[in-house]
């Protein structure tokens, strides 16, 4: 039984000029409100953690090395939704992502 989940969560990525960000870009949309060193350290050293396994997960398709990663934001964040709506499934659907 391969059942996929369909996932919409665009809204507020929509305002994003570019579909690919860096992990300091990637730090500050899911952590606005981490403005001193401290705070800004741990957002961002768990952002990394999510994007390194985001990568590994999906074979580097949606990262590019350019002067560091670069992520695609849309297909992370609907990785995002997709690893919490199957967390507790044993059996996981296979995870895809299109822009259409």
């Amino acid at each position: 039984m391969n059942e996929s989940i369909n996932v919409i969560k665009i809204a507020s990525i929509s305002e994003v000029k570019s579909p690919y960000a860096d992990d300091d870009e990637v730090t500050k949309y899911y952590h606005p409100f981490a403005v001193t060193k401290e705070d800004w350290s741990k957002a961002r050293r768990g952002t990394q953690d999510k994007l390194r396994e985001f990568e590994e997960f999906t074979s580097g398709k949606y990262t590019r090395s350019l002067r560091g990663r670069v992520t695609n934001l849309k297909a992370f964040d609907a990785w995002l939704v997709w690893k919490n709506q199957t967390k507790n499934l044993s059996r996981k659907p296979n995870f895809t992502f299109s822009e259409h």
